[in-house]
């Protein structure tokens, strides 16, 4: 497992160690379930973006779906 240092002001660190022992978490945790997240949520955000660049907005009903693959 890899270690990664985060630089911190004082009172950020202050702050971040205060929120992080009344939530119960560690820094770790914290990283997993808040910014790893937020970080998908981004990249998701700037794909769809992307592809939106090129969508034609044409849609296809489920009768159409339907026809052309059966069922």
């Amino acid at each position: 497992m890899a270690t990664k240092t985060v630089r911190l002001r004082d009172d950020e660190l202050a702050l971040v160690t205060e929120y992080l022992s009344v939530t119960h978490q560690t820094f770790s945790d914290y990283f997993h379930n808040v910014i790893i997240p937020q970080m998908e949520d981004d990249l998701d955000l700037k794909a769809y973006e992307e592809f939106k660049k090129t969508d034609d907005n044409k849609t296809v009903s489920n009768a159409d779906i339907m026809k052309e693959f059966g069922q």
